[in-house]
Order: structure tokens, then C-alpha cells, then sequence
């Protein structure tokens, strides 16, 4: 009966800290452009548009197909997937927009584009 009451315990314990790292709380904008301020960006936005990078920092999560639409949740809104500590970005039209991220669940975030502009999702 001891040896079942510890193994609930572990098991307990190894839940709750994997659900506490599951969801780090999401860094602010200012804090993501300040951590790349001496960074080359690979992509610039083009004129009259905005660029959306979406990156995955986590590094214990590659196992876990990460992927990343435009707008909606349909097959031809795929503009990428990703693993651990890698990133996608693509360009988009000023104004309001979706970017939704598909694992084991789905994830949205609302953005407001301005041209020549560069967003960072975490």
C-alpha cells in the first residue's frame, strides 16, 4: 500500500511540474525587441508591409509538432512548422490579423500590422 501511495505521489508531482512548464507566461513585446535589439534579422519587412515572426524558444518540447497559420485554421493558412528553438515568419498586409499555432492544442493571437513592421510572437 506504501509503495502504491508513493508512486501516486511522483506521478502527482511530475504532473504538476511538467503543466507549470507547459505554459510560461508569454514575454511582453517590448521584453522579445529588447533580447534581439543587437540581432541581424534574416528578413526585413517589405515596403507597405508587415513581418510576423512566430518563434519557439523552448528547447524540451521538440518532439511536438508546432504549427503556425495565417487568419484561419485551414490547410492552405499553413505558412510553416517548427521544433525546438526554431522559427518561422512571413509577411502580411497592414491591419488587423490572426496567427494561430497548432500543437496539442490550438493557441490565437490578434495583431494589429503596421507597415514596414516588425512583430515577434513567443
Amino acid at each position: 500500500m506504501k509503495l502504491i501511495r508513493s508512486t501516486f505521489l511522483l506521478i502527482g508531482t511530475i504532473v504538476t511540474c511538467a503543466t507549470a512548464q507547459a505554459f510560461p507566461p508569454i514575454p511582453s513585446q517590448e521584453k522579445l525587441n529588447a533580447s534581439i535589439a543587437d540581432y541581424e534579422l534574416p528578413q526585413l519587412p517589405e515596403e507597405g508591409k508587415a513581418l510576423v515572426y512566430v518563434v519557439r524558444s523552448a528547447w524540451n518540447v521538440g518532439f511536438i509538432p508546432f504549427g503556425v497559420y495565417r487568419d484561419d485554421k485551414e490547410k492552405e493558412s499553413k505558412v510553416g512548422h517548427m521544433r525546438s528553438r526554431q522559427y518561422v515568419y512571413f509577411s502580411i498586409e497592414p491591419g488587423q490579423h490572426k496567427v494561430l499555432a497548432k500543437s496539442l492544442t490550438w493557441a490565437e493571437f490578434e495583431i494589429d500590422a503596421k507597415a514596414c513592421e516588425v512583430i515577434f510572437i513567443e
